[in-house]
């Protein structure tokens, strides 16, 4: 009885193992609380990258919000665990270049609904850009200041200046992948050229 009892203590101090979306699928659960945490650039946690350099990246750096992840998932709480949406999902949300990583998993499990964790990791999202040749007795050069991910909304917004032989001018450009909280993308660029300008 006493080696029974212990051997019942100790199963009950191991950690319970959360199922797998296949598995959660095959027994017909649903869709529980969808959380969502987004992550820094670098991880602190990490010796390698807990350096004053990175702690003040992520200082100024705009986490991704949270319901930016939302609108690119394609499940819904109260929906039935579909793993073909989740993976197509996660493959959605690499695919945004101002994300570094991305886990879903689920968390928990109770009378036939699972919670799901959806975890990014961001990645650094200002880029600049500077280029200068002489050819043939011309210069040429340019240069561009882009955000991937203005304030964490998932918008990008750049400008650029060149010169060349044939003209020199500045470009704006802005997108949203996702506008008004849609899958709906919207573009604006505009040109102005010493030769004229252009919008698209």
């Amino acid at each position: 009885a006493a080696l029974a009892g212990a051997a019942g203590w100790a199963c009950a101090q191991e950690p319970q193992r959360v199922a797998t979306f296949a598995e959660l699928q095959a027994a017909g659960a649903r869709i529980g609380e969808i959380r969502v945490v987004t992550g820094d650039i670098f991880d602190l946690n990490d010796p390698r990258e807990n350096n004053w350099f990175f702690r003040l990246a992520n200082k100024l750096h705009f986490n991704t919000r949270p319901n930016v992840i939302r609108r690119v998932l394609l499940f819904d709480s109260g929906e039935p665990v579909s793993v073909q949406k989740i993976e197509e999902s996660e493959r959605l949300l690499r695919g945004l270049h101002y994300l570094y990583d991305v886990t879903i998993r689920p968390i928990a499990v109770r009378d036939g609904v699972a919670d799901i964790e959806v975890v990014t990791r961001d990645t650094w999202s200002l880029d600049l850009g500077l280029s200068a040749s002489r050819e043939g007795g011309e210069n040429k050069g340019r240069i561009a200041l882009a955000e991937e991910n203005l304030l964490g909304t998932g918008i990008s917004l750049g400008v650029s200046y060149s010169s060349d032989v044939d003209r020199t001018g500045t470009t704006f450009n802005i997108a949203d992948t996702n506008l008004f909280g849609t899958r709906g993308i919207a573009s604006y660029a505009y040109a102005k050229n010493d030769d004229g300008h252009s919008q698209s």
